[in-house]
């Protein structure tokens, strides 16, 4: 399993999409880099 790498904040949607279709938590680092981005972001996904 390979982690992708983030280039924009535009990437919070797809992290949103994945999140929402496969049920399951980004990877650390993009949780980090969404907290960064968008703190209230990841509380919707607990």
């Amino acid at each position: 399993m390979e982690t992708r790498k983030l280039e924009t904040p535009g990437t919070l949607e797809q992290i949103d999409l994945q999140v929402e279709e496969s049920k399951t938590l980004p990877s650390t680092e993009e949780m980090l880099s969404v907290l960064q981005e968008d703190p209230t972001r990841c509380l919707s996904w607990l």
